[in-house]
């Protein structure tokens, strides 16, 4: 199933244009999902144009991008620029807005902050996500974006772009688990909790990897797993864990200047443990001296970049970091 044929349009104009993307995507779409993306469409450009140097060893492009988060205001991402600087123009050329076609438990409380159990109006347990966050709307916003990318370094291009202001884990278990959502590419960079200790950090998705049957992974090192919140999700949703193997296929420098690693995933169809599970994904935090000079040095040139821009010198954006 396409993750598209969950929604509708609002109107019958942006219905039209939901039915225009659809019918340009392949019936095997490959689906990103950059959760917690903010504002950044680095993804779009990396996976969009045949560049090795862009590519980084991926050689199935994504047909559809997914981005996932609460704390962007859809004010953020009307139609228009919404970012330039010297080298990359990012506009976003129309913006349609979409609905769920079935009703799901959508919170508007807490983005993953904490974690517990309640009983509904039925008497039947829910995942309730707690803390309400102020830009998180009341009821489930979607917005289909058709996103333009101009780069020096590889031109002009265009891609839609899904854009779901929700929780990670409401988005994880409502949509893609309980509608079996296949994500090819999982992208998870600089996702917001390494500034708040009290945050889940995505990469608590991870034991999660074998549902969404993902293939490519693109992941900083930080963050670290949680078993708690992987044994409530698989009670509510009746889930078992499988196993996967991780290769890693290549490392890019700077990404939001973290250095971030890329693997590709071998699903099995054998159960896994908490512990098996804990040593397959090790690699993925493990803080090489490499690693962590590589981020040193992001850091040190990202501040004397800074530094020259406030004297009118040309300043790197977020999408000539190499």
């Amino acid at each position: 199933m396409n993750l598209l044929d969950l929604l509708k349009g609002k109107t019958i104009e942006d219905e039209h244009q939901l039915d225009t993307v659809k019918n340009t995507l392949p019936s095997n779409t490959k689906t990103l999902w950059y959760p917690s993306s903010g504002m950044d469409f680095r993804d779009v450009l990396r996976f969009s144009v045949i560049q090795e140097e862009l590519n980084v060893s991926i050689t199935e492009f994504p047909d559809l991008f997914v981005h996932s988060d609460y704390a962007i205001s859809p004010l953020k991402l009307e139609e228009g620029v919404i970012y330039q600087d010297e080298q990359t123009t990012v506009t976003v050329l129309q913006k349609s807005e979409l609905i769920w076609k079935n009703p799901f438990f959508y919170s508007a409380k807490i983005p993953f902050v904490s974690f517990r159990l309640e009983l509904d109006e039925v008497s039947r347990q829910k995942m309730i996500f707690s803390t309400v966050p102020q830009s998180l709307p009341k009821k489930p916003v979607v917005l289909l974006l058709s996103v333009q990318i101009e780069s020096e370094k590889v031109g002009k291009i265009v891609r839609p772009v899904l854009f779901v202001l929700m929780e990670n884990f409401n988005f994880l278990c409502e949509i893609l688990l309980r509608n079996q959502i296949q994500i090819t590419h999982l992208v998870k960079v600089r996702d917001g909790s390494e500034f708040n200790q009290s945050l889940i950090n995505a990469a608590a998705l991870f034991p999660f990897l074998s549902h969404l049957k993902v293939k490519y992974l693109i992941t900083d090192y930080k963050g670290k797993l949680n078993k708690r919140l992987t044994d409530r999700v698989c009670e509510e949703y009746s889930l078992k864990l499988h196993l996967f193997s991780l290769q890693q296929r290549a490392l890019i420098k700077d990404w939001s200047l973290f250095p971030v690693n890329v693997f590709s995933l071998e699903h099995e169809s054998d159960y896994a443990s908490w512990k098996q599970l804990e040593e397959v994904l090790e690699p993925i935090f493990e803080q090489t001296k490499e690693l962590l000079k590589i981020e040193k040095d992001n850091h040190t040139l990202d501040f004397l970049f800074r530094m020259q821009a406030v004297h009118d010198m040309p300043y790197r954006g977020p999408f000539q970091s190499e």
